[in-house]
């Protein structure tokens, strides 16, 4: 009987362990969404065409919108939202000259003035988090929203601030990425934290958006 007890409290206890090494690896994120088309977000606007412009090009490593360590490519992610693709993944005997590039991403953008997300992690003592992700969302001429590609913060730092966002309370003065998001300049609204949250997580799986109270 002390036996049989012995082994269940050493059970018992090399549980807790990993339990407790499962928490402390456990990487707490909180996911937010910008609506582009709130007064306050449209400067904004330019930011998802600029990435998604660096992404064609192999300028800028995207990732699944609910793995953030798996890479996804640009026709990968086109076929998600069900897009043609490009001219130039049909004809790969030359590469594309960049002008003609930016021209055919034009007929992606429409679909980047929805909203787009970024992720952060919950490091400070005020609550309030540090940037680790960005990721494009994709709404079709039919409403449905797609989660697109991730980026990760520091790679978009990285590319230097070669984007200017207009300050809509005086023109004059431009705006980098990365002085947006340490200003905090706009709304959001938070979409789940700790990345627990089943219903996101359905909707990450089956890409529906069925949030219709902004953009519309």
């Amino acid at each position: 009987m002390k036996k049989n007890l012995t082994a269940i409290l050493l059970i018992l206890l090399f549980a807790g362990k990993i339990f407790s090494q499962s928490q402390k690896n456990l990487t707490i994120l909180y996911e937010n969404r910008i609506y582009l088309k709130e007064k306050k977000n449209l400067p904004l606007k330019s930011i998802s065409p600029y990435l998604l412009s660096l992404y064609a090009k192999g300028e800028l490593q995207g990732f699944k919108p609910n793995n953030y360590t798996q890479p996804l490519g640009f026709f990968a992610f086109l076929e998600m939202c069900k897009l043609p693709l490009p001219s130039w993944a049909t004809n790969s005997t030359l590469p594309p000259c960049l002008e003609c590039m930016d021209e055919e991403l034009k007929k992606y953008t429409e679909g980047l003035t929805y909203a787009f997300d970024y992720i952060e992690k919950p490091e400070k003592s005020n609550g309030e988090g540090t940037i680790a992700y960005l990721r494009l969302v994709y709404k079709d001429a039919a409403g449905n929203v797609y989660p697109g590609p991730v980026f990760k913060y520091a790679d978009v730092l990285a590319l230097g601030n070669d984007l200017k966002i207009k300050n809509p309370e005086n023109e004059s003065v431009n705006f980098s990425i990365k002085d947006i998001f340490s200003i905090r300049n706009f709304q959001a609204k938070a979409l789940k934290h700790n990345g627990w949250d089943d219903s996101y997580e359905k909707q990450i799986r089956s890409p529906y958006d069925t949030d219709n109270n902004h953009g519309e």
